[in-house]
């Protein structure tokens, strides 16, 4: 007899108080060899010990009380239990085939030989850690390797299972997809490594978002029930038991406000924000992969309008997605067909209204739909990479432009370029810079490229790297839209910028919105200390230039003094402003543009 103490752990499951006499001898058999018993006197009783604790097999009798058989076969179709080992227990071969039929892994009938009991036993608890080890195998291979979330093949079967439960039930289910906007400029920026820690830490919180009430089923890892990762930024959770479908709204909520809360990494703080689609079963879709495929689309629609929100699906979406997909063609063939052209708006020195520079501005006339403005297709050229060609195209035109106008006696002028993040962190950029401004004979100095406040704010190797090399050819960077973002004084001191750009949201309401009027002088101030120059952007009246003036604010920009124009209806103005032979302006107007 073997006295191991690692012997197996078995649940036995017997409701009558005088054991019949093979549960006896079974019981004994596992004590031979060195295991120990935990007795259930119901069924009841039995599914609570196999949530508290965990168990090598289970050994069931055949008390028609217990109903044993009926329960044997709910065992089998329960997600934890159903390779959990059951070793049936008959004194006699009456119930044999219905407890196998059940789902009983072996049975023994009658005490039997003590002996040869032991030696079943003792390869009943060997075959159950072989079905164990298969588990953990199985487990394992469902488990996302980075963060440990269930994988999508595990996560669509728990899904399968609380669509129909709830159908059953008639409740509701729901499906969140959550995604984080902007990530790739985060791993551009910061490096896969840190991108990856970045991702455990968003699953950490994702997890602290859940709650009980938010399982597929009470009494299981909150997590392990509902939250999968699907790769890359993306992740996925369900909802049970819902009794009406705006409930997931408060889910999205916590997990929206969690996320927009710093990260620290490397002892750097990095911002991100999540956008979440929801949809609802039975309301939205009735198949677990419909309901799926309607999350992602309100995903898809949350992110088009901006990110860091949630949208429930809605039938309209489906069109919406269309057109979306439409729209990506068109661009495609808008690239392919030079329907892009660049318009260009003077900024004005604020004291003396003389043009100081001009800002290139990108503009769409569709074959089919006429002028499309950037904020209609900008964000899905960022989301599908179509950015990095059209920036391309985009500084090879102003290059162009700015060697016509010399060659013309105009200039040289100082153009400035919306750069997007994608575009600055890519690996060619700075070659791209270079290769184009070689051709085309452009001295850097008077190139000036207009940067978002992410790109600021991301202060990566690959941030750093493309800042450097910029600003050793002498091209000039600004920040563009300064104060609608989360940039702070921190990040402008690390960042090596020559220009502030206030947004026109805070320009439009001075001077008479006292706390736009604040905002305006405070950012004044700030760029002053830090030795910027600042451009405030969107003036359009006369009472917004006398109030930016006395800030002594150097920069203007806007339709009150100059609207965006062709490069031939802008040429009369810039030759009045910078005209003569070229090599006589080149000099004192660099002068002017690098004060």
């Amino acid at each position: 007899m073997s006295n191991d103490v690692s012997g197996p752990r078995v649940l036995v499951v017997e409701g009558d108080s005088s054991a019949a006499p093979a549960v006896i001898a079974a019981v004994e058999a596992v004590q031979a060899i060195g295991g120990t018993t935990t007795l259930a006197a119901s069924v009841a009783d039995a599914r609570e010990r196999i949530e508290e604790s965990d168990f090598d097999f289970l050994m069931l009798g055949d008390d028609p009380a217990l109903e044993a058989l009926s329960w044997c076969a709910e065992l089998r179709d329960d997600e934890t239990t159903h390779m959990l080992p059951v070793l049936y227990l008959a004194d006699d071969e009456s119930t044999l085939a219905a407890a196998l039929a059940a789902g009983a892994t072996d049975f023994v009938c009658g005490p039997g030989s003590p002996t040869l009991l032991e030696q079943r036993v003792r390869y009943f608890w060997r075959s159950s850690r072989q079905y164990r080890d298969l588990e953990e195998s199985h487990r394992l291979a469902q488990r996302d390797s980075l963060t440990g979330l269930p994988t999508r093949s595990l996560f669509d079967d728990r899904l399968q299972q609380a669509v129909l439960h709830a159908r059953r039930s008639e409740q509701r289910v729901a499906v969140l997809h959550v995604d984080v906007d902007r990530f790739g400029a985060i791993n551009e920026s910061l490096g896969r490594d840190v991108g990856d820690r970045l991702l455990q830490q968003i699953a950490g919180r994702l997890e602290g978002c859940l709650r009980g009430s938010d399982t597929i089923a009470r009494g299981r890892p909150v997590a392990d029930e509902t939250l999968s990762r699907l790769g890359g930024d993306a992740f996925i959770l369900v909802l049970a038991g819902l009794g009406n479908k705006f409930e997931p709204g408060t889910v999205a909520t916590r997990i929206i406000e969690a996320l927009s809360l710093p990260f620290e990494l490397d002892d750097t703080e990095v911002f991100v924000s999540a956008s979440v689609g929801i949809a609802v079963s039975p309301d939205d879709a009735a198949a677990s992969s419909d309901l799926v495929r309607c999350a992602q689309t309100a995903l898809a629609h949350a992110k088009s309008q901006g990110g860091n929100a949630y949208m429930f699906y809605s039938a309209r979406m489906n069109s919406d997605a269309a057109a979306r997909l439409d729209l990506v063609g068109r661009l495609h063939r808008a690239l392919a067909e030079d329907e892009f052209e660049l318009l260009y708006q003077p900024i004005f020195e604020a004291d003396s209204d003389a043009i100081r520079s001009v800002e290139a501005l990108l503009r769409w006339q569709d074959s089919e739909e006429g002028l499309v403005l950037p904020a209609n297709f900008i964000p899905v050229a960022e989301e599908t990479g179509l950015i990095l060609p059209l920036g391309a195209w985009v500084l090879e035109r102003v290059c162009r432009q700015w060697r016509n106008w010399l060659d013309a006696g105009i200039g040289p002028v100082r153009i400035s370029v919306n750069v997007s993040a994608r575009r600055f962190l890519d690996p060619g950029f700075i070659a791209h810079v270079d290769d184009t401004m070689a051709r085309y004979g452009v001295d850097p100095a008077f190139l000036q490229f207009e940067l978002t406040e992410g790109i600021v704010m991301a202060r990566g190797d690959a941030t750093r790297a493309t800042t450097r090399a910029l600003k050793s050819r002498g091209i000039g960077l600004s920040v563009d839209d300064f104060g609608t973002g989360y940039s702070s004084l921190n990040y402008l001191q690390d960042f090596p910028a020559d220009v502030l750009k206030i947004d026109r949201s805070f320009v439009r309401g001075v001077p008479e919105n006292q706390d736009n009027c604040s905002l305006v002088a405070a950012i004044v101030a700030m760029a002053h200390k830090l030795r910027l120059s600042v451009v405030a952007e969107g003036v359009e009246t006369e009472e917004q230039l006398r109030f930016l003036r006395a800030l002594d604010c150097e920069q203007v920009q806007g339709f009150l003094l100059g609207r965006p124009s062709t490069p031939e209806a802008l040429e009369p103005q810039l030759r009045e402003a910078l005209g003569g032979p070229a090599a006589r302006n080149v000099v004192a107007f660099r002068q002017r543009a690098i004060s």
